[in-house]
């Protein structure tokens, strides 16, 4: 597949790959979540890749999220279609062989966020701001991709109940 939006570096067991939307703030659209269950497929078949940096091209932005222009012109079904690829794409991140890590170099909201917590270990850049969050919650929307699961796992679930009921600024 030839990738319209990631950069993939390679140096033997280890890749790096980019997502490169940076026009976008990196957000996720169909074309973006399709590359990546490509290339985490392709990667849980490699036994010899062992570490997998993800991180955002751009100096604002890690991954800011759904492309909610998109989804806003989605039915029902192909949004249910947009939240399964996003969650299978995932899961298959925490559980395969490589370790992945989230070198989240900015914005990180809602899937986003939730990418970077499906990695084994995440780095973050200061800021000196707030740069993640899933703020979908405060527009009704639950986080599509298990967000919700992971972020009690992290971090317990009374820092997760404040994190979901916290509006971002």
């Amino acid at each position: 597949m030839d990738y319209k939006h990631l950069v993939v570096e390679r140096e033997g067991p280890v890749a790096v790959l980019t997502v490169s939307r940076p026009e976008a703030l990196n957000a996720l659209n169909s074309r973006v979540l399709e590359e990546l269950a490509h290339f985490v497929d392709a990667a849980a078949a490699d036994k010899g890749l062992r570490v997998v940096i993800l991180t955002g091209a751009g100096p604002k932005a890690f991954i800011a999220g759904a492309d909610i222009g998109e989804m806003a012109g989605l039915t029902p079904v192909q949004n249910r279609h947009f939240a399964g690829l996003g969650a299978g794409m995932l899961r298959k991140m925490e559980t395969m062989d490589a370790v992945w890590i989230a070198a989240i170099n900015g914005y990180a909201f809602g899937g986003g966020l939730e990418t970077a917590m499906a990695c084994d270990i995440r780095y973050m850049a200061d800021t000196g701001k707030p740069t993640i969050g899933l703020t979908e919650v405060s527009l009704g929307i639950m986080p599509a991709f298990g967000g919700t699961q992971r972020l009690p796992r992290l971090v317990g679930p009374g820092k997760a109940r404040d994190h979901l009921h916290r509006r971002a600024d």
